[in-house]
């Protein structure tokens, strides 16, 4: 499934939800991708239009007998290309990953702005900018990458009221973080 898209016309704005913008649930939901959105601002990404939860939200979903997490989850994808997602001005954090003992592979954010406008100029904060929780420490533990090689990948993740990148739980280990900005904006015109 693709929400979003690189095509002109294609971008949802998502804002303004009583839980999250965009949720990810169950371990029946493989290969989706999340790109060129404008999650918790209106048209005008100076503006905080908040989701009352996360932005976007990747979980299992117990309640729907599914335990296990999502697999092959791709938030972005190159930065600073339409590929790249505005997630900003929510209630929760920008993006939030739970992981159990089941699933959970292949998830990668990568190529955002989250937690400011779209010029990285404004803050228009999240609660926090990207969190990972893991409570189980059996079974598999597939690592989450958040962001990648700086000139092509990179989240820049500022301006948020808490944390910029937050892992918590005993199981949340084998986590892939490098190459972004996190409580600073590149130079105006300045390269990688």
């Amino acid at each position: 499934a693709v929400i979003g898209g690189t095509g002109p016309g294609v971008r949802n704005v998502l804002s303004g939800n009583g839980n999250a913008g965009v949720g990810v649930r169950g371990q029946g939901a493989q290969r989706v991708t999340v790109q060129g959105n404008y999650i918790g601002t209106g048209l005008d990404p100076a503006v905080a239009i908040p989701n009352q939860n996360h932005g976007v939200e990747i979980a299992p979903a117990p309640e729907r007998g599914s335990t296990g997490a999502p697999s092959d989850v791709l938030v972005g994808g190159v930065w600073n290309s339409p590929e790249a997602n505005l997630i900003s001005g929510s209630r929760g954090s920008g993006v939030a990953v739970f992981l159990s003992g089941q699933g959970g592979s292949g998830i990668v954010v990568a190529g955002n702005i989250i937690g400011l406008d779209a010029a990285n100029a404004i803050p228009v904060p999240n609660d926090m900018g990207i969190s990972i929780r893991r409570d189980v420490a059996a079974g598999s533990m597939p690592p989450v990458r958040i962001g990648g090689f700086r000139g092509d990948s990179c989240n820049v993740i500022a301006g948020n009221t808490y944390s910029g990148m937050y892992i918590m739980g005993y199981g949340a280990r084998n986590n892939d973080v490098r190459g972004n900005y996190i409580g600073v904006v590149p130079l105006p015109g300045g390269s990688f």
